[in-house]
């Protein structure tokens, strides 16, 4: 019975990761119909720039108030942001002007930044272990299917009756959270502890296993620092390093082109010169890549992050190469319309198998907990607003450059970040936290083969020499234990 609250209550907080997708998509069937006369905007190509990439924008706005709503609880915060999310979905269906159609995708853009990581961590919070991992890669594959969604609705419905789609969803959602209860990790840590048994006691079924768990929420909470490290802190190899590449994978995962196919499929299709309906084929692509979101989270602990981030930013470059060449040189349509889906499809399969989900992985495993409270919403706001500018140079950078040169260029940015991959991201596969935070603190960045096995050698050293090594090392801030007095930061 535990285990089924926890799926159930785990599909329920992916269904906000579904939302997602929606709102992403919905300029993929939205915009051909917004440009037709008859829509009554007249919509042009710089105006369906910022329709498109306004919503990213609003989700690097909203990202500082994640803060506030981690305060306010995991599911009262999505059940708080979802009629107010309904409420811009109805801007983006009722509107009288191009303005009130850009306000609706703002206000959805600045909510949905703002809980954007409470699905993850009511997963994180509510589910065993064993589940975790293939419970929170789910979110990536809601997000597929929120995709996928959204676009066959362009197949049927006007863009006004697709917002209206969304608009009921983000209205109904609430539902599915009413009858689960906060995670236990929120209450406990807000004094709430008969509230907290009675949630662990909900999601896992065990009685006695509850009042253990809770003590160890407890402990864990005691000993964990809130507050922002002191500045001295920002000069550690401990500090810098997990930033430096945490922005690197950041930047790989925006300027892959991506964020581009997600907002402007028909247009990409329509570019390419083929013969296929343009939303039929974002469809057949988008179900295609889909596999990858299941696949990632086995691929990864078997094949590692660093080896499948990299082969997958390298065959994203591939594809673009691909896609381009098809555009100026193949004059056959149906030729073109293979070349086109298959590379698409690809494209975004290496996204969902290693470009996403195994950023995602490094992130969470990379940035040492004391300073996730500076990089994580430093580096959300970085990887938001890239996408942004992706988003919104696309129509500019298609004429200037033709869709075959603006795929070149998305090309060459996945060679020039997988290089930067390949000198920055570590391999974390196996390690524990305080293994890779120890490698950081080591000499020299984790940049090559060389660097890991010079790791893995002072991991081997004889206990004595490394005692020494580990000896010359100042406390760190946030990891005295509680008991110990407090010491001067360093």
């Amino acid at each position: 019975m535990g285990k089924g609250r926890q799926v159930l209550g785990s599909l329920a907080a992916n269904g906000f990761l579904l939302a997602y997708g929606l709102q992403e998509g919905y300029t993929t069937p939205a915009l051909p119909q917004l440009r037709q006369a008859g829509s009554g905007l007249a919509v042009s190509d710089e105006d369906a720039s910022w329709i498109g990439s306004i919503f990213l924008l609003g989700i690097a706005i909203g990202t500082p108030l994640q803060g506030p709503m981690l305060a306010l609880g995991r599911r009262r915060s999505l059940m708080f942001v979802s009629p107010v999310m309904c409420l811009g979905s109805l801007l983006i269906t009722f509107p009288n002007s191009v303005a009130m159609l850009l306000a609706g995708r703002f206000v959805n853009g600045v909510c949905m930044g703002s809980v954007l990581p409470m699905p993850h961590i009511f997963i994180s919070e509510t589910v065993a272990p064993e589940l975790r991992g293939a419970l929170v890669g789910a979110g990536m594959f809601g997000i597929n299917i929120g995709l996928i969604t959204v676009y066959s609705l362009g197949l049927a419905l006007s863009w006004q009756q697709i917002g209206g789609f969304i608009a009921a969803f983000y209205g109904l959602y609430p539902l599915l959270l009413w009858p689960l209860p906060e995670t236990p990790n929120w209450l406990a840590t807000h004094g709430r502890d008969q509230e907290a048994r009675r949630s662990l006691l909900f999601y896992s079924g065990d009685a006695a296993g509850a009042e253990t768990e809770l003590a160890r929420i407890k402990e864990r909470s005691t000993a964990h620092n809130p507050d922002l490290p002191p500045v001295s802190e920002l000069r550690r190899r401990a500090f810098y390093l997990p930033l430096l590449v945490s922005v690197t994978v950041t930047l790989c995962k925006a300027t892959s082109g991506t964020p581009a196919i997600h907002l402007y499929s028909y247009d990409m299709f329509v570019a390419v010169g083929g013969s296929a309906d343009p939303l039929q084929a974002s469809v057949v692509s988008t179900a295609l890549s889909s596999v990858g979101s299941v696949l990632a989270f086995v691929l990864m602990d078997r094949a590692g992050r660093r080896p499948l981030f990299l082969l997958a930013m390298l065959t994203c470059g591939i594809c673009w190469v691909a896609i381009g060449s098809a555009a100026l040189l193949v004059s056959d349509p149906i030729a073109t319309d293979w070349v086109a889906i298959l590379g698409f499809s690809v494209a975004l399969f290496v996204y969902n198998i290693g470009i996403g989900p195994v950023g995602m992985v490094i992130m969470g495993e990379m940035i040492p907990l004391r300073y996730r409270t500076i990089i994580s919403p430093l580096q959300s706001m970085i990887m938001w607003i890239a996408s942004f500018a992706v988003g919104k140079t696309f129509f500019q950078l298609r004429d200037a450059l033709n869709f075959f040169g603006l795929c070149f260029l998305y090309a060459s940015t996945c060679a020039l970040f997988a290089v930067l991959g390949f000198l920055l991201v570590p391999e974390t596969k196996g390690k524990t936290l305080s293994e890779i935070e120890e490698m950081f603190e080591q000499g020299t960045l984790p940049v090559s083969r060389r660097a890991s096995a010079h790791y893995d050698t002072l991991k081997d050293e004889p206990e004595e020499k490394s005692a020494v090594n580990r000896a010359s090392r100042p406390p760190v801030y946030g990891t005295e234990a509680p008991s110990s007095p407090p010491q001067e930061p360093i």
